[in-house]
């Protein structure tokens, strides 16, 4: 179900501090006092004291009870925006046309708000572009979200935009911290793609099944198991949603696999994103720079990019994007096969090399062939054997200069700091 006008107005005029006690018992009161749950017509002072008294009854400490004065501006303030947002009409001293489902489903959209960073954050931007010209800050998100402890902040507000970008979301960042919105505030584009999330799921919805094989199929050519597999979702709804994908010319049949199996990718000539392919090259690009330099502090240029195409490097970053605890068990015991495999033809091909055979040739040749996985996940075999073979070179290169005691006192101080650098990949030297 998507948000409601109501929910809608709700956040872009209250701030995330309203998910804090007292704010948020405003909108339990008509769940809770049993004497409004009848009344369309309503005296002020009586909400007031109804307000009071949820407040109070709610802090174990009783922290509210002597601060009724504090509590009833409160509840002003709380009014000021339910009648701007067109939960209620207050005309004092009468409060009226009260939309109580309304506002009890709001509430409950904020408690489940208050559970997701992710949805914190979407929250506190179109809040602050609504007050602002479709700007705002890291610094301004910091500040809108400071009662919540949000780790990594600046890189959860940056996967934010990313995957909002990928729904159709207009943004570019002026420089590291700010941030201009090119897509209307009042548009239903802006809704559509930073707050849709927002919404309760009771269960996996055609619509975000759809939207999350579209991002997949984006990233590369999958098959039909392979996305069951990665999305963990039954056989049924991937057919059924690739069948609708499939009418709407949104994706195209790109390979054929073993056993007749067919895989698809997205439709580049009629992009589902809405977005042409520069468009989409240029985010990409920019997505893989901030990564590269933030987490790797790699320095690159967008021409580095230029003989990838857009699919690769959606497929890159979508490695950045998805955090570690996200990645499947699949995953993770592909990732130890691919590991037994490479160190078994690192070992066999040491052995070719110290012999002098050429044979060694023929194995480096058919790791180049091999699937990326295979033969990037070497790097954790290389790394130690390489490391090895420096303590071997520096122990020759030492003979006839230093004392046998004196080389052995190096290379432990070569190997110390080998493993400072290496110790968090468990490829320290024994």
């Amino acid at each position: 179900m998507a948000l409601s006008a109501h929910e809608i107005s709700g956040l872009r005029l209250l701030e995330p501090k309203m998910l804090n006690e007292p704010y948020i018992l405003f909108f339990d009161i008509f769940a809770v006092d049993e004497s409004l749950k009848d009344e369309h017509f309503i005296e002020k002072s009586k909400f007031d004291n109804a307000f009071y008294n949820i407040a109070k009854l709610s802090s174990p400490k009783k922290e509210w009870k002597s601060r009724k004065i504090e509590l009833v501006k409160i509840s002003s303030e709380m009014i000021h925006y339910a009648q701007k947002a067109n939960f209620l009409v207050y005309d004092h001293p009468h409060i009226a046309s009260i939309q109580k489902e309304e506002l009890i489903e709001f509430g409950g959209l904020l408690k489940f708000i208050k559970k997701s960073h992710d949805k914190l954050i979407r929250w506190a931007i179109f809040y602050i572009i609504n007050k602002s010209d479709n700007s705002f800050s890291n610094l301004d998100v910091k500040e809108i979200l400071k009662d919540f402890k949000i780790n990594k902040l600046n890189d959860k507000i940056y996967k934010v935009l990313e995957e909002s970008g990928r729904l159709g979301l207009d943004y570019d960042y002026i420089d590291d911290d700010n941030v201009q919105i090119k897509t209307d505030k009042k548009s239903k584009l802006l809704i559509n793609t930073l707050l849709e999330p927002l919404h309760f799921l009771s269960r996996r919805s055609p619509d975000q099944l759809y939207h999350e094989i579209l991002d997949l199929l984006d990233e590369g050519s999958y098959s039909n198991q392979e996305i069951e597999l990665t999305l963990s979702v039954n056989k049924s709804q991937v057919s059924k949603t690739m069948r609708r994908l499939k009418e709407e010319k949104l994706i195209i049949h790109s390979s054929f696999g073993e056993k007749g199996s067919e895989f698809f990718t997205t439709n580049c000539k009629r992009c589902p994103f809405g977005t042409d392919e520069a468009s989409c090259r240029k985010k990409s690009i920019n997505s893989l720079l901030f990564h590269f330099s933030k987490k790797l502090d790699l320095h690159m240029k967008p021409s580095d990019f230029d003989k990838f195409s857009n699919q690769t490097l959606l497929a890159v970053d979508r490695v950045f994007r998805v955090p570690k605890e996200q990645h499947r068990g699949i995953e993770e015991e592909k990732n130890a096969l691919y590991d037994l495999i490479f160190t078994e033809v690192m070992t066999r091909l040491a052995v070719e090399l110290q012999e002098g055979k050429n044979e060694a040739v023929k194995i480096i040749n058919k790791i180049k062939n091999q699937p990326f996985e295979i033969f990037s996940s070497g790097f954790s075999s290389g790394a130690a054997e390489g490391m090895l073979f420096t303590t071997e070179l520096i122990q020759k290169s030492l003979e006839g200069i230093l004392s046998k005691k004196e080389q052995d006192k190096f290379i432990k101080s070569v190997a110390r700091e080998y493993n400072k650098i290496f110790k968090n990949e468990k490829l320290a030297l024994k």
